[in-house]
């Protein structure tokens, strides 16, 4: 069964780098991870004029783009369509790990992550899915929860293997 681990706070770009070196460093440690983004709903991979664009303008639900390589699906939801990860997990290959960045609604454990210069929300602490926090700096007076150092990608994907007791070959000694 997949494990899922997410990740909050913070800016997009903090987060996006971090999940980019988390899974570069997971799949070091033998992981094999998925990745899913929390977008704004008006979020747009594809372009006008390309066939698949049209394909979903003219009112199919779904278009599938294949190649040797890869292979997408666009899916359309409408307005309020379900972006819960129980609704996009069963659709996707199983992995040893679930990142989801961005996800605070869904219950899952999370790292939190906090800005330079910036305290840790008390209530947001008392949040039971939040397991650990990063900061730029190792110390944090106000978190009783393990903090680790955001330029630490080797240490928290450590923290992920343990906590998540992922069992996936390398990952079992990290």
């Amino acid at each position: 069964m997949t494990q899922v681990f997410g990740l909050s706070g913070a800016d997009t770009a903090t987060r996006q780098n971090l999940v980019e070196a988390l899974v570069a460093e997971l799949n070091r440690m033998g992981v094999k991870v998925s990745v899913a983004m929390r977008m704004t709903d008006d979020f747009e991979i594809d372009k006008p004029g390309k066939d698949s664009y049209e394909h979903r303008r003219a009112g199919a639900r779904e278009v599938v783009l294949a190649s040797s390589e890869r292979w997408a699906i666009m899916s359309e939801c409408g307005p309020g369509g379900v972006t819960s990860l129980q609704h996009l997990m069963p659709r996707l290959s199983e992995t040893d790990l679930f990142i989801a960045e961005a996800f605070e609604d869904d219950d899952h454990p999370r790292l939190l992550i906090v800005n330079p210069g910036e305290e840790f929300d008390e209530a947001t602490l008392r949040d039971r899915n939040v397991v650990a926090c990063l900061s730029p700096e190792r110390e944090c007076r106000a978190s009783s929860k393990p903090v680790f150092r955001l330029d630490d990608p080797r240490a928290i994907a450590a923290f992920i293997v343990s906590y998540g007791e992922l069992d996936c070959g390398k990952a079992a000694a990290p």
